[in-house]
């Protein structure tokens, strides 16, 4: 296949992406509760949009939380306590965060 072959048959896929483009622009819009539900029951009809949605939508959304969490790591792990195991700093952040989430309580000793 010469670079001219090549060239057109990129351009073919391109067509048929902006044909796909084109057909879910111009489709009803419909109230979603859950996207990737959607586009699972919608990925035959829009084969390559449903993949760029995938793509897209796993990407996890980032908060400040995830700033907090390492700056609070740093106060486990640094220089003035360095035989801390990694372990322990784990189980520390999780405690941490399951206590501010209210999955677990403190139950002082009797």
């Amino acid at each position: 296949m010469n670079d001219f072959e090549r060239f057109n048959k990129r351009r073919a896929v391109a067509v048929v992406g902006a044909n796909e483009l084109d057909k879910y622009l111009n489709a009803p819009t419909e109230d979603v509760a859950d996207p990737l539900q959607w586009w699972r029951l919608h990925r035959h009809t829009y084969p390559m949009l449903s993949q760029i949605a995938f793509d897209l939508l796993a990407v996890p959304a980032m908060s400040s939380e995830c700033e907090r969490a390492f700056s609070k790591a740093g106060h486990v792990l640094n220089e003035s306590r360095p035989r801390t195991k990694e372990d322990y700093a784990e189980a520390n952040q999780c405690l941490r965060a399951w206590i501010l989430a209210g999955l677990v309580s403190i139950i002082a000793p009797p």
